[in-house]
């Protein structure tokens, strides 16, 4: 285990909330690459959430409408109050690029859930109460997991890979996480044809 803070970009964030606080315009330019989960600070995915739902409703996202929307949703105290709120409309910030400065913060996530993943084959590896084969077994979701991110931004250049534990069969159902055995886990390249595949075939039933 280590010490280091997990991978965030904190100047990002306030620089994204900033801009939609300010331009009610530019969450149209992010609203399909970043989701509340994908800020570190807890109270930057607060503010982001009523931003958000404010901008669902057809609502103004400005600085008084998303602090009345927190004041009535009993969220203002935790993102630190109207003061908190109010230093990040102050920052210089520009809304030209925040597309850019979205995928600066994505790529944080992305390095933080590659971290979640890494651990979680790491505390199968330690598990010495397990046979070596079921060990591999189970470890093979994980590493599908990663392997398909891979693949998915090599072949489409694209920002944001939609494949992360857990979330694949509820974004493309027609697309179940891979079942791989130790028989298929050859190698890394057969590894990697073999999620592809599965990926790619359609689900039958």
């Amino acid at each position: 285990m280590t010490d280091k803070l997990p991978p965030q970009n904190i100047e990002a964030e306030e620089s994204v909330l900033a801009s939609c606080l300010l331009d009610s315009d530019a969450l149209a330019k992010i609203v399909d690459i970043l989701t509340p989960e994908k800020f570190y600070v807890s109270a930057h995915q607060q503010i982001y959430r009523a931003i958000l739902e404010l901008y669902r409703q057809n609502q103004p996202t400005d600085l008084l409408t998303v602090t009345s929307w927190l004041h009535d949703q009993k969220l203002l105290t935790k993102v630190g109050g109207r003061s908190q709120l109010s230093k990040l409309v102050d920052r210089k910030v520009s809304t030209v690029n925040i597309d850019h400065t979205a995928l600066l913060i994505l790529a944080q996530y992305q390095r933080r859930q590659l971290i979640k993943v890494g651990n979680e084959i790491l505390e199968l590896g330690y598990d010495v109460t397990k046979e070596i084969k079921e060990v591999l077994e189970q470890s093979m979701p994980y590493v599908a997991t990663v392997v398909y991110i891979m693949y998915y931004i090599t072949r489409t250049e694209s920002p944001h890979p939609f494949f992360y534990l857990g979330i694949a069969r509820q974004h493309f159902p027609p697309f179940p996480l891979p079942v791989l055995t130790v028989e298929n886990y050859v190698s890394f390249e057969s590894l990697y044809i073999v999620v592809v595949t599965t990926q790619l075939m359609p689900t039958t039933h």
